[in-house]
């Protein structure tokens, strides 16, 4: 089969499939149509049960801890269960602001058995957090309803008339503050600092960063720079060379800073390497560690630098300053970008990979972010 005929036939398949889909969900309103929102404000003490619906990445994810833990100070009685997929569960797994915790698995069997799990409990409240539109949610978020939970939604579009109420994605606001617009349903008005809302770090992650920290034997006068050389995808990793060029340079500027380099499981092996060939003194956190041990260790840094991946975003909610790269795809850095900084932003020469962004950059960003901390 030639590559024209395979195209044809992907998109011929995918359009299918919408349509397919797009008639169950009509089926799906038809049986458990929506319920329409009463008179708001609601009475948040009054909601016992509530559902977040985020089946995707560790970042997406983290951008509903913010709204998660608000309503919790809100309500602590109040029982938030979530639907996730299984690459996020490390993130929230024993997380006490979650009751339970469902896996979507993009598996239809273990799926519907998901959600006919979850139907057992009554809802008040089901929340969509999928910022895009999706018949699977929609569909799935009516079947759990069960007609009596009031469903709301952010980012629909075509879709939103399947909820009760949906809220659009602000387009160059961070995505933390289009994720805690369901609180207005409370009238509940969220301040800044409620964007901040880190992992569930317990006392045992501490403990584990403080003693892989204290057999550095660091200087008092020494400071803490994070280096994430790990990304999802490959238009997202910087190549190595500038990752050791970029060492030395901190070595030359900030010799005050001790290099510490954050690998995923897979790119141990290179942090390795490239420590040994920075020329200063450069660690690389201990493997193993699943991603709330990680976050213990970023509390100890002093400015964390990366591609755009979800220790940006962690980092972040723990008020470490933060250097991401960016591609320059449809502005999404201006949602997904360091919360509430100046500076910190590097977004790569009209290319779709950050390999052009020039250590020397890097460097320059670094010292803005630094000064503009003091």
């Amino acid at each position: 089969m030639n590559l024209k005929k395979f195209i044809v036939n992907t998109v011929m398949l995918k359009a299918i499939e919408k349509i397919i889909k797009l008639s169950l969900l009509w089926l799906v309103a038809v049986i458990w149509p929506k319920r329409e929102l009463p008179s708001l404000p609601l009475d948040i003490s009054k909601i016992r049960n509530l559902l977040i619906y985020r089946p995707e990445k560790i970042g997406d994810l983290l951008m509903a801890l913010p709204l998660i833990s608000v309503l919790k100070r809100e309500n602590p009685s109040l029982l938030i269960d979530a639907i996730i997929s299984p690459v996020a569960l490390p993130l929230i797994d024993s997380d006490p602001r979650f009751n339970k915790i469902f896996l979507y698995s993009k598996k239809l069997w273990a799926d519907l058995m998901t959600a006919a799990g979850t139907r057992k409990t009554k809802y008040d409240i089901i929340i969509d957090l999928v910022g895009s539109d999706s018949a699977t949610a929609a569909m799935t978020v009516l079947y759990i309803s069960k007609k009596s939970a009031f469903t709301v939604s952010v980012g629909k579009q075509s879709l939103a008339r399947y909820y009760g109420r949906n809220f659009a994605i602000y387009p160059y606001r961070h995505m933390t503050e289009s994720t805690l617009q369901p609180l207005s349903l409370f009238g509940i008005t969220a301040g800044p600092s409620d964007c901040y809302s880190p992992p569930a770090i317990d006392n045992r992650m501490y403990h584990n960063a403080e003693k892989f920290f204290a057999n550095l034997n660091l200087k008092n006068s020494d400071r803490l720079i994070g280096l994430n050389i790990s990304a999802g995808n490959k238009n997202r990793r910087w190549p190595d060379e500038n990752n050791i060029e970029l060492i030395k340079q901190i070595g030359r500027t900030f010799p005050e800073l001790k290099p510490v380099i954050f690998a995923a499981p897979d790119d141990f092996g290179r942090a390795r390497i490239l420590a040994e060939k920075s020329e200063i003194d450069t660690v690389v956190i201990p493997e193993g560690l699943n991603i709330r041990e990680v976050s213990a260790i970023i509390t100890k840094m002093s400015i964390f630098v990366s591609p755009d991946t979800s220790l940006i975003h962690i980092a972040r909610a723990l008020h470490i300053p933060v250097v991401g790269m960016y591609i320059p795809y449809n502005e999404n850095y201006r949602r997904w970008g360091p919360l509430s900084q100046k500076y910190g932003i590097l977004v790569a020469p009209g290319d779709d990979a950050i390999d052009k962004i020039l250590p020397s950059t890097v460097i320059n960003e670094i010292r803005k972010v630094l000064a503009d901390q003091v």
